[in-house]
């Protein structure tokens, strides 16, 4: 019976593939992870065959088809993002605050999402930069991670410009496509070599502006999230989001300081430590990577609401998977808030 359901489903599916359903911005291989995303269950890339838990998420009602995560076309078969685990048969009530970084309430669903009203877009702030290609000088890639402040300022890691790297020429809005504009960057400060701030020659709206933490928040916070995008190549592939604690800041003082980043303190800087390790992925494969990629710091308040704590120190510009503390650099401290005020309030230089 198991078998004849899951053809059925496998019918449907790829009566589907021809784009009804969403997919990832990158394809993956059969058995890479997938990167995680809002709402759904940690997954791995499968085909549709070998994946009985789809089936199991569909039939008791924590997912539609229409949720079903393509992630690329094997040999003979569609991939999609195959749930690891059976499927929560609890209510977004009865949910707790076990449930995994990045993962929400399974909630049954009466109607697929596209016929629904689309829920506030996490992590709408974050940005990408593009770059032109360094080997070809006739094409453009995107890394790093920023975030908006202002309608026409994002703020990076300063291993994200300068003469580490090529600087960037572009801010791209959004976590995954669709994309909002690509805006071009005149103009590039820098602050401490610790952060970087990017004018735009244009705006986006202001409902995409990150709100700037208070104290108060980070003291009564319901958790530190970490947000970028993984890493291959020195590229940007898919956003992926980690819990992170923040622990003494005696605990950062094995941290390797490759890059000559100004005052390191207590005052300017937190210490953080991944709360669970990233996960292995195979050689070659995208690379989910904190400092690396130029995470930002979220605080995630007990009303669900966010705002941004801070940006991963850029103590080293290497992108490696690590279960040891890092440095962020606060956006709370007087220095770095100073900083970012006269700079956002037009009365800063241009540099």
């Amino acid at each position: 019976m198991i078998r004849k359901q899951l053809g059925l489903l496998l019918t449907a599916f790829m009566t589907l593939s021809a784009g009804a359903y969403p997919k990832l911005e990158i394809s993956l291989s059969e058995g890479e992870p997938c990167p995680s995303r809002p709402g759904y269950p940690e997954s791995r890339c499968l085909g549709i065959k070998n994946c009985s838990n789809v089936e199991l998420y569909i039939k008791s009602g924590n997912m539609t088809l229409y949720d079903v995560l393509g992630c690329g076309i094997g040999v003979y078969m569609e991939l999609v993002c195959c749930p690891n685990k059976l499927p929560n048969l609890q209510t977004a009530s009865s949910t707790t605050d076990s449930s995994p970084a990045g993962v929400g309430p399974m909630v049954p669903e009466s109607e697929p999402k596209h016929k629904r009203k689309p829920e506030r877009e996490p992590y709408r702030h974050v940005v990408s930069l593009q770059y032109l290609n360094a080997l070809t000088f006739d094409s453009y890639v995107m890394r790093c991670t920023g975030v908006l402040l202002k309608e026409n300022f994002a703020l990076t890691s300063a291993a994200c410009a300068g003469s580490f790297i090529a600087d960037p020429n572009h801010v791209r809005l959004g976590l995954s496509e669709p994309f909002k504009d690509v805006l071009e960057i005149d103009n590039i400060t820098y602050h401490n070599n610790d952060l970087v701030l990017l004018h735009m020659s244009h705006g986006y709206s202001k409902e995409f502006i990150a709100e700037v933490c208070k104290q108060v928040d980070v003291e009564n916070r319901l958790k530190l999230i970490a947000v970028g995008f993984s890493q291959k190549n020195e590229e940007n592939c898919s956003w992926f989001e980690r819990e992170v604690t923040n622990v003494t800041f005696d605990s950062c003082d094995r941290v390797s300081i490759n890059r000559p980043v100004r005052g390191i303190d207590n005052i300017n800087h937190f210490c953080v430590n991944p709360k669970t390790a990233s996960p292995r992925s195979p050689p070659g494969s995208c690379v989910e990577c904190l400092r690396g990629s130029a995470s930002i710091l979220y605080v995630i308040r007990p009303d669900g609401s966010d705002c941004v704590a801070g940006i991963a120190t850029p103590t080293s510009k290497s992108c490696i998977i690590t279960t040891h503390p890092l440095y962020y650099t606060s956006l709370l401290s007087p220095i770095n808030s100073r900083f970012l005020n006269d700079e956002l309030s037009g009365s800063g230089s241009r540099t």
